[in-house]
């Protein structure tokens, strides 16, 4: 068990980037165009590429939750994930240098403005 937990602490530190000063670890500190080829990959079965469009997808709900607590409401606004990830694949295409904390911070702005 504690090689498992330094194994998955080391491949925290391997994918996370300073973002204004905050460490964000996982996904989100991947690039939009990574996003882009996972969620191609995703959509043509492959299977390593749905495991890490699971990733994305998770670190997004985890985003959005903590989101929610903090302001106290459904930050997604009741969207279904069809919704969430035309948008997010739109976004991604056009951004791809962006990274995946970026997309998502604008999403839960687009829902916001609505």
């Amino acid at each position: 068990m504690k090689t498992f937990i330094l194994v998955f602490l080391a491949f925290l530190m391997m994918s996370s980037q300073v973002y204004a000063g905050w460490i964000i670890y996982g996904s989100g500190s991947q690039p939009c165009g990574r996003y882009i080829m996972v969620l191609d990959g995703y959509q043509k079965k492959i299977a390593g590429d749905a495991m890490d469009y699971l990733d994305f997808m998770g670190w997004l709900s985890g985003f959005a939750t903590s989101q929610s607590l903090q302001s106290d409401e459904d930050v997604l606004r009741g969207k279904n994930s069809d919704a969430i990830t035309a948008w997010l694949e739109n976004y991604c295409r056009e951004h791809p240098s962006d990274d995946f904390l970026t997309a998502s911070q604008k999403l839960l702005n687009a829902l916001k403005e609505r």
